[in-house]
């Protein structure tokens, strides 16, 4: 996904699949995060990951293959995506220190009406040379 996030389309996210394998850029989520702390915490952990080396993105609503390359676009299905983007936001600001706020959302409508929000996380390396930590705490469940 070379293209700035907001010209990513749902042909871009369907490219990947028997394409594109998982990465220090890019990482595939089938399912939505989950409310659990342990389900945050790894969230959290992939976005510093991500933000303390060169950046990258997390595509939701993907199923990878046993050799990580995407095997099948599934989307996700989320009553309020605003909701959903608000609690992820919640769940990274609160769960890294420093606080990080480089990061943005983008979505694609699969036919089935299921939406692929991937998120971009920006290098923190371009703004500060102090890396990014989870925050030894429990995580927000947020709205």
């Amino acid at each position: 996904m070379l293209k700035r996030l907001h010209e990513v389309e749902l042909q871009d996210v369907q490219e990947l699949v028997g394409n594109i394998a998982e990465s220090l850029h890019i990482d595939f989520k089938q399912a939505p995060v989950g409310r659990s702390d342990a389900d945050r915490k790894e969230f959290v952990a992939d976005v510093t990951a991500f933000a303390n080396a060169s950046g990258g993105d997390i595509v939701f609503g993907v199923v990878e293959g046993p050799d990580a390359v995407a095997s099948q676009i599934t989307g996700i299905s989320v009553s309020d995506l605003d909701v959903e983007e608000r609690r992820l936001s919640e769940i990274i600001r609160n769960g890294t220190e420093p606080r990080f706020t480089d990061f943005e959302f983008t979505q694609a409508t699969w036919p089935s009406q299921a939406v692929i929000p991937p998120l971009r996380t920006l290098s923190k390396k371009e703004k500060s040379r102090r890396p990014l930590f989870l925050r030894p705490q429990t995580y927000p469940t947020g709205p």
